[in-house]
């Protein structure tokens, strides 16, 4: 800068205030006025103009931050720098918050202290220099908006008027002196004669309320467009603007407002009216013609659809783009290669246009048949063409007239081949006539069914092929009494053809279809009446298009042909049978001395078959692992393989001289005679348990499975059992159930409280210990106890989120919680549950430990530390104010020329008055170590704490500490952050650092490397004293003290010349490695 800034330097302690003074203006750079207090500051404020103000925290009177908030409250927007030595967080945020600039603590070294001061007040004052540039800066952009032509204003984002520029005034008829400064929508007055919100606001506020405000509204990036009719401005004449939106922005890119311009666009709305007016004449022409105009631009595959285009199709007016893509998704499939084809041979032999007709799909699903012409208007100067028009005739009706023939003409011959088919059985001419039946409909299946004489029973005479193909049901049946019949039999009932266009529709008249069946989308019954009776039923179904008179038509006029072809066959049939009849009987009596001789030799072979069976089955059955047995109701053996009498250690013949009753226990009988009566009186026992008593003496354990096989007259005739060995089964659970009872029996006797707990808090199960401790009656889970009646709240909802996590992950968790007793004791809790299983459910094992007296000594000596540290801080504050003077001044006296002798003592006063303001920190360390609990540290984590907030240049660091926790000070972090300084400012073109562990003997070996000059032999010891090294000051020294709170050790074990390695011994219990953890 070439002038010197002002700057008012405020602080309680003369002594600081004349060196920072003399620091200051010693560069040339700043004029400096000090004042020993607030109120002197404010006196000196009021003569004179100050660029930066630099303010002591602690004074008597007013604080720092009281000053502060004072030139605040009061507008003065001065650059505010607290230079202070309370070196508090909460300070620094306080006075940040309030609007201070910069916040720099007191203590360091003098000169490298006040020169960062300087800086501070350099970029300070040079910042406030250029706000006031930028206010210059919005002056020239005010008059340049003033020379626009167009009505030009903005706004902040508070929505009040920045701009207001000449144009706008004469629009308005309101000057700017008027508007500028005016918000809540002043500024829409002019236009709309009430405050409402505008396009402008639409930029900054973005609400959607907005495009119904402005229809034509047009957005492009960050810039609105839109135009508007506005009959109540200034002059009184109604005039059309086009408005232009946009954010405003600073230098940052940051939106600090909007800008509008509203154009005078009159003339041009007239003339387009007029061309609108035009346009709509055109329409209305097209309209009369009753066909859709279309107009296709080739190259880019745009098109233009008139209105009736779209309707004639049933849809509304631009449903779908306006693209030739669109004309090709509604065209019928079928009809598109034919089509094309078309169109392309047009184009090809540029003939004068094309015909040509095709099919197109309706909104509501069906198809339109259209016909289309079109032509090539415009060719390009390759001759490729560039776009084509034409028109779209809907001719659906001449198109059903036209199949109406067809149907008529193929019913005609149908009747006609039927007439001709004097050789087929009535089964082959009723099938013929349902295929042509599904055919002429336009259906996918069908049948034919003949009612009785009293119109009471249907019998299905034939299914389409489809049908059958189709049709998964296995045992078809063939009579369905009418009164039985679903939908499909309204036709009978209402005497009148039925039509079912939507089969899923709910329907109080439909049944249900079987399983297997086939599906109904629509169907169609035709009843078919001879005289006043209804003799036949014909049914088609699965049309694409729905079911209209024109099937009903068909169907019956086919029909009725139908059945007067089978009148007629049946009375030629009746003659055949009655002339076949007598032929039949003579035959019969032959044929059944024949069946009888079939029939025996049958008897023979089925015999030999049930032989060979039987011999199979007895393979098997006494082949099989498991006992099996047939027996009597009385309880005699019948049948037995030799799994059973392995299984009892009977032999067969033993076994066949006794009862199932003589070998089970006494004890037993009773019970088991209960339940095979129960068996015998038809009830399913399911699956038995019960015990034998083997040939030895010894009991087995058995699962018996039986069945009962009855006579035909449904009495017994035999039982059938299947029998399986238990015993070793039942062996494991008394096994299981005695130890349970032993640790039960372990967790009832310990001292610490147990319980176990549901996922939902339920406590299912709690030792007397866990009752004591809340003050329950031992034992008192005969009502439901939840946790949610004696955790606190903050507990419980902390509690609710591990129990979720156990559940989740199934890992264990610790955690602190504080009950309620029954008398409304408050006890804190160690808590540690685990993931078992309880009663066959997931359930938490969690022990506690009573930690209340531990937590109230823990509480006390934490008081008793912020009361000492407290007191600290004050000390430390006041001697560092006069240590940091005495160092100014004494670098201020090293700069004179004086005697070589009281230069040597300037030194060493420099040297240890250093030394003092060392030590004094190291008491602010012993407070941070004193007032932070031992905690599990991740140790990778820890590594890149410290790297985010220290930056090693090009130096490569290794870290491998995967899984591996440190229990130890939070200050730990310091220990890394001094052994990385260290190497590089000592090591000499360290390139790389690493970090890893080993475990030695139960220890865990933390190492720290790099590649350096590394430590000589005798300096390895020597470099952990105090004031030793190459800069005095704590270094190696302080981090070995460190770590000795912590239990730990430091020893630097590199070779000279190959780079430095410290490894730092972790005890046993003080370390952990986490498998998968990183």
């Amino acid at each position: 800068m070439t002038d010197q800034i002002s700057v008012l330097y405020v602080d309680d302690e003369p002594d600081l205030l004349d060196l920072g003074k003399i620091f200051l203006e010693r560069t040339g750079d700043f004029r400096v006025t000090i004042a020993t207090g607030v109120k002197e500051a404010l006196s000196a404020m009021e003569g004179s103009e100050f660029e930066t103000i630099i303010s002591d925290y602690q004074m008597p009177g007013m604080d720092g931050i009281g000053f502060l908030k004072h030139l605040r409250s009061h507008g003065n927007k001065t650059p505010f720098i607290l230079f202070t030595g309370r070196g508090r967080e909460e300070v620094a945020i306080e006075a940040l918050n309030n609007g201070a600039d910069f916040y720099l603590q007191k203590g360091g070294d003098p000169r490298a202290q006040f020169a960062e001061l300087a800086n501070k007040v350099r970029y300070a004052a040079s910042h406030r220099r250029a706000e006031k540039q930028i206010l210059d800066l919005q002056q020239r952009e005010s008059e340049i908006i003033n020379f626009l032509p167009d009505a030009t204003f903005a706004i902040d984002t508070s929505h009040v008027v920045i701009a207001w520029n000449r144009a706008m005034e004469r629009l308005s008829g309101i000057s700017a002196s008027e508007i500028i400064g005016k918000g809540d929508y002043a500024y829409a007055i002019p236009f709309y004669q009430k405050k409402r919100p505008m396009l402008i606001d639409f930029v900054l506020d973005n609400d959607p309320e907005m495009m119904e405000k402005y229809p034509s509204l047009i957005r492009q990036n960050h810039t609105l467009t839109a135009e508007i009719t506005r009959p109540w401005v200034h002059n009184g004449k109604e005039l059309y603007f086009w408005i232009t939106a946009c954010p405003l922005y600073d230098m940052k890119g940051n939106v600090i407002g909007a800008i509008e311009s509203l154009r005078d666009i009159t003339p041009l709305k007239k003339a387009r009216e007029l061309l609108e007016d035009t346009e709509s004449r055109y329409r209305i022409t097209l309209d009369a013609s009753n066909e859709g105009i279309w107009d296709w631009n080739i190259k880019t595959g745009d098109a233009f659809f008139s209105p009736h285009w779209y309707t004639m199709l049933g849809y509304e007016p631009d449903e779908y783009p306006s693209t030739y893509k669109t004309w090709e998704i509604l065209l019928h499939p079928d009809d598109i290669e034919i089509t094309k084809n078309r169109i392309q041979e047009h184009i090809s032999n540029k003939q004068e246009g094309y015909t040509i007709e095709f099919r197109m799909r309706t909104k509501q699903g069906g198809w339109k048949w259209i016909q289309a012409r079109g032509r090539v208007i415009e060719w390009d100067e390759d001759g490729s063409p560039v776009r084509m028009v034409g028109t779209h005739a809907d001719i659906t009706a001449l198109k059903q007239v036209e199949e109406k023939l067809r149907l008529d003409e193929s019913r005609l011959e149908t009747l006609l081949n039927l007439t001709q088919m004097t050789e087929k059985s009535m089964s082959d001419i009723t099938h013929y006539a349902l295929e042509e039946a599904v055919r002429l409909t336009l259906s996918e299946i069908g049948y034919v069914a003949f009612l009785s004489d009293d119109e009471a029973v249907l019998t299905i005479h034939a299914w389409s092929n489809v049908a059958m193909e189709e049709c998964q049901i296995r045992d078809q049946k063939k009579l369905y009494p009418v009164a039985e019949t679903g939908l499909w039999g309204e036709p009978v009932r209402q005497r009148r053809p039925v039509i079912t266009n939507d089969y899923a529709a709910p329907d109080p008249l439909k049944r249900g279809l079987p399983p297997g069946h086939v599906s109904l989308t629509r169907h169609l019954g035709v009843p078919i009446v001879d005289g006043n009776r209804i003799v036949m039923l014909i049914g088609v179904a699965n049309k694409t298009e729905p079911y209209g008179d024109e099937d009903i038509r068909q169907l019956t006029l086919l029909m009725n042909g139908v059945w007067n072809i089978i009148q007629r066959k049946q009375s030629e049939e009746a003659l055949l049978r009655s002339n076949e009849e007598l032929g039949a009987a003579y035959e019969e009596i032959s044929a059944t001395e024949e069946e009888l001789r079939s029939q025996y030799n049958l008897i023979s072979e089925k015999m030999e078959d049930i032989r060979e069976s039987e011999e199979r089955f007895r393979a098997v059955f006494n082949s099989t692992l498991v006992g099996i047995a047939i027996t009597t109701p009385d309880g005699r053996w019948l049948y037995f393989n030799d799994a059973l009498c392995s299984m009892l250690g009977y032999t067969a013949e033993e076994l066949n001289q006794i009862r199932w009753t003589d070998i089970t226990p006494a004890e037993d009988l009773v019970e088991e005679m209960k339940i095979f009566e129960s068996v015998l009186a038809g009830k399913d026992p399911g699956n038995l348990e019960k015990r034998y008593i083997r040939k030895d003496g010894s009991i087995i354990d058995v699962l018996i499975s039986t069945g009962i096989v009855r006579k035909q007259d449904g009495s017994i005739d035999y039982l059938c059992s299947i029998i399986l060995d238990m015993s070793e089964k039942k062996a494991s659970e008394r096994l299981l159930r005695e130890i349970e009872g032993q640790q039960r029996l372990i967790i009832e006797n310990v001292h610490d409280p147990v319980v176990i707990v549901d996922f939902d808090g339920n406590v299912l199960y709690g030792n007397p210990a866990a009752f004591s401790i809340c003050e329950l009656p031992p034992g008192s889970l005969s009502s439901p106890l939840n946790i949610r009646d004696i955790l606190s709240p903050e507990s419980l909802e902390m509690s609710l989120a591990d129990l979720a996590e156990i559940k989740r992950t199934g890992n264990p968790v610790i955690n602190e919680y504080t009950i309620i007793t029954q008398s409304g004791k408050v006890r804190t809790v160690e808590a540690a549950g685990h993931l078992i299983q309880w009663n066959g459910e997931d359930a938490d094992l969690v022990s506690i430990r009573d930690i209340t007296d531990r937590k109230e000594d823990k509480d006390a000596l934490l008081q008793a530390n912020r009361k000492l540290t407290i007191l600290s801080s004050i000390t430390r504050h006041d001697i560092l104010n006069q240590v940091t003077a005495l160092l100014g001044y004494l670098e201020l006296l090293a700069d004179h020329d004086l005697d070589p002798d009281i230069q040597q003592y300037i030194k060493k006063c420099l040297s240890c008055t250093t030394t003092i303001r060392s030590q004094i920190a190291f008491t602010k360390l012993v407070d941070d170590i004193r007032n932070k609990s031992l905690m599990w540290q991740y140790a990778e984590r820890m590594i890149t704490h410290v790297l985010e907030g220290y930056s090693i240049g090009q130096i490569t660091c290794q870290v491998d500490l995967k899984g591996l926790y440190l229990y130890a000070d939070p200050i730990l972090e310091k220990v890394i952050f001094t052994l990385i300084e260290n190497s590089i400012r000592h090591g000499e073109n360290v390139t790389r650092i690493a970090f890893s562990y080993r475990i030695d003997d139960g220890d865990c070996i933390f190492v720290y490397e790099d590649d350096g000059s590394g430590i000589p032999d005798d300096e390895k010891e020597k470099i952990f004293r105090q004031g030793y090294g190459k800069h005095t000051g704590l270094g190696l020294f302080l981090i070995r003290e460190i770590l000795a709170i912590n239990a730990m050790t430091i020893s630097e074990t590199g070779a000279w010349g190959s780079g430095a390695r410290f490894e730092i011994r972790v005890p046993a219990g003080k370390w952990v490695v986490k498998e998968g953890m990183s």
